[in-house]
């Protein structure tokens, strides 16, 4: 009898001991991996760099927030040719990874990556490839640098706000504007402007090799004169698209075709042309050549021309000043632009998308990464996306040529922050 005693009491102790201190399970950590493919050689470097301070950023995120998580991010060999990143992703796939960051350049994607990782239901995001061709609502392919048209569409904003009615566009050796053609008719709708002119200069052969500069000035001095009759010279101005290159430096006088500056000049003493106010994207501003224009033909010409801007946050701060400290980068390193930056960000929003939607599978992860990165703020600033998963928006400055103490210099005129969506200008008009 006092033995069963005992041993109901053991038994009693025993059971209100596992009640006061119950047994905790260690929670599994849950190891996940996701792919990054180097755009090329020259780009491993801040690659692996970039890639490893985030790895190490975002375990000690999950370790800090008790998240059960555990990244890794496996690096492949850099692209030599655009179709090495569709053999790159089928090896990720292969083994298991369907969430790659990298395909720098828009060449990678149409490689047939792009269509692969949509076929497979993969999920890919690219720091740096900008072609509006691909932006395509639906897809399984996220960018976090805005396209190549958003230069171009907050130039036309900004001439609407200036006040321009009429638009004149045309270049001198792109298709830059031919590509945009239906973009930019669709974007003077929503900004009121009411008139849109589009002229093309003969296409270059090998039988005429040499551009006829007097006879595409004639059309687009023709042109612009038309549309100052109707709407007036403040009201009107040209959209100058010289090329994908540096217009000022690119062509040498070995060249028989022009220089960008030998029409610059020339239009200048159009007289519809020199009277009106000129608008040009980045390659058109802050450049030597156009100060040195004889008669201050730059300034004659205002050359009102948007630069993309970027505003350094903290975390820019310090991701950047660990690379320019690291052993990866390159003596004389330059410091991250906003492209390589998107790098670390790319890789935050990717892993932050995992842990949300509690998987790694593509379709749950689409469900949340727009959410996830409009809440990120990162190296780049917050990293909004659009339907079509591209970055949001980017700031401007805008830069003109003006005479200043007798001489042509290139001036700061104003600026565009696009989260408040909004202008602001130094001159006295606006």
């Amino acid at each position: 009898m006092l033995a069963l005693v005992a041993a109901v009491a053991l038994t009693n102790g025993l059971m209100s001991d596992e009640v006061a201190n119950p047994i905790v399970e260690e929670p599994k950590i849950r190891n996940v991996t996701i792919g990054v493919i180097p755009g090329m050689p020259s780009s491993l470097p801040s690659y692996t760099f970039l890639t490893r301070l985030a790895e190490d950023d975002i375990n000690k995120y999950c370790v800090d927030e008790g998240l059960a998580y555990r990244f890794r991010f496996n690096i492949s060999e850099p692209v030599e040719q655009s179709p090495d990143a569709l053999r790159y992703t089928k090896k990720f796939l292969s083994s298991g990874v369907k969430v790659i960051l990298g395909f720098e350049w828009s060449s990678h994607l149409c490689s047939g990556a792009r269509i692969f990782g949509y076929n497979k239901t993969m999920v890919l995001m690219s720091p740096s490839a900008s072609s509006s061709t691909y932006s395509i609502v639906n897809d399984t392919l996220y960018r976090l640098c805005p396209t190549d048209f958003e230069p171009l569409e907050v130039t036309l904003k900004a001439m609407s706000y200036r006040g321009v009615k009429a638009v004149v566009a045309f270049s001198v050796y792109s298709n830059t504007e031919y590509n945009f053609n239906a973009l930019i008719k669709r974007q003077l709708a929503l900004l009121g402007i009411e008139h849109y002119a589009s002229v093309t200069s003969p296409a270059l052969t090998q039988d005429f090799p040499i551009l006829d500069v007097e006879r595409l000035l004639d059309r687009a001095d023709s042109a612009v004169a038309e549309a100052i009759q109707k709407y007036g010279a403040n009201s009107t101005a040209v959209l100058f698209l010289p090329g994908d290159v540096d217009p000022a430096f690119s062509w040498s006088t070995d060249d028989p075709n022009p220089s960008i500056r030998e029409v610059v000049e020339a239009a200048a003493k159009r007289p519809s042309l020199s009277s009106v106010t000129w608008y040009g994207l980045e390659v058109s501003a802050r450049q030597k050549a156009y100060e040195e224009m004889p008669e201050g033909v730059a300034a004659k010409l205002k050359m009102i021309s948007s630069v993309e801007s970027f505003t350094p946050t903290p975390i820019y701060d310090r991701v950047n000043a660990l690379w320019l400290a690291s052993k990866e980068a390159p003596p004389n390193a330059a410091s991250l632009n906003t492209y390589t930056a998107n790098i670390y960000d790319g890789l935050w929003v990717l892993s932050l998308s995992v842990i949300e939607a509690n998987s790694t599978e593509p379709l749950p992860l689409m469900s949340v990464i727009p959410g996830v990165a409009s809440g990120y703020v990162g190296a780049t600033g917050r990293c909004t996306l659009d339907d079509a998963g591209d970055r949001l928006g980017a700031d401007f400055n805008f830069y003109y040529y003006a005479v200043v103490d007798g001489v042509t210099k290139s001036v700061k005129l104003g600026s565009y922050g696009w989260e408040a969506d909004q202008f602001t200008w130094s001159d006295a008009e606006r």
